[in-house]
């Protein structure tokens, strides 16, 4: 992995890039990002490690970035805020970033290695959850219903997700 870009972070506010040399927006941060570049972003005066708290203003500025996150999960994260609870948590996030990481980049092997995988991937990233209507912007209508099918009984529908998900990545592995 490469070394983030060192981004200096003014009182005024301003963004310095210094792999660019010149100011930058927030917007323009996000974009680096999202390329695949990391950031670290300091305080110019004291050299504080500000990159968590500008990262979290990158996600305040847009409601679609927002949206990512489940009220849950926010919920969550206030309240385990200076207990016990916190370390394991950060810890939990952490390793679970991880393996959703690992996921990814099993299933990019798997999708360069099946150009109609690919391409349904490709169709399927304007899609947003099917159960909030259409996509923003998108033109596309929410899919169709599934019909509705006799429930077939499951004793634990997360380990049916769980056998789901290791199947699917033994067969992307093998």
């Amino acid at each position: 992995m490469t070394e983030p870009i060192l981004i200096k972070k003014y009182a005024n506010r301003r963004l310095y890039d210094t792999r660019q040399s010149r100011y930058i927006t927030l917007d323009e941060l996000a974009q680096i990002v999202r390329g695949g570049t990391d950031v670290s972003v300091v305080d110019a005066k004291s050299g504080a490690d500000l990159t968590r708290q500008v990262l979290i203003q990158v996600l305040l500025e847009e409601q679609d970035r927002l949206d990512m996150l489940p009220i849950e999960l926010l919920h969550h994260v206030i309240r385990v805020q200076g207990t016990l609870h916190a370390a394991p948590f950060q810890r939990w996030l952490t390793d679970s970033f991880k393996q959703w990481n690992q996921l990814g980049a099993v299933l990019q092997q798997g999708l360069a290695s099946n150009p109609a995988a690919a391409a349904m991937m490709k169709a399927m990233q304007g899609w947003k959850n099917p159960g909030a209507g259409p996509a923003a912007g998108s033109g596309q209508a929410p899919p169709e219903p599934e019909p509705k099918r006799a429930k077939e009984p499951t004793a634990d529908p997360m380990a049916a997700l769980r056998q789901q998900m290791d199947d699917l990545l033994g067969r992307l592995k093998g």
